[in-house]
Order: C-alpha cells, then structure tokens, then sequence
C-alpha cells in the first residue's frame, strides 16, 4: 500500500467532491446532489493530508456554501 521514495511513505488515496444543495424556498424539492470534482488520485502521507489535497479542488463558487460540500476520501 504505501511506497518508498526518497526516504518518505506515501499511500495513494482516491477522493471526490460533491455537493449537495439546499433548496431555496421550503415547500420545493430538494435538488439533486452532483459530483463537482470527479474522481482523482493523490499522493499523500496519510488520509488527513489527502482531505486537505482535495479540499484545495473545491470550485472557488463553493466556496460561500461549503456546508453543503462533502469530500470522501478512501485508500487505494
């Protein structure tokens, strides 16, 4: 799982980046949840530094609702 290189381990790790949005009004349907980030492959030392990696790709219009955005991260 992890590799050696240069001295240091690294794992990959596999993310994506969704998002989820609210409804603007209360009695309407909430939308639909889309991938905003498709599936992308890091480097990193450990699942934390992979999160963060990925948090770096959120969409800078995402940015005010980041409430509504989830990054899942798995191993490789």
């Amino acid at each position: 799982m992890a590799e050696e290189r240069n001295g240091k381990r690294g794992t990959v790790f596999e993310f994506v980046i969704l998002h989820h949005p609210k409804s603007k009004k209360k009695d309407a349907a909430r939308p639909k949840s889309r991938v905003v980030v498709d599936l992308e492959r890091v480097i990193a030392k450990d699942q934390q530094e992979a999160v963060i990696v990925a948090a770096r790709r959120i969409p800078e219009n995402l940015m005010s609702e980041l409430e509504d955005v989830e990054i899942l991260v798995r191993p490789f």
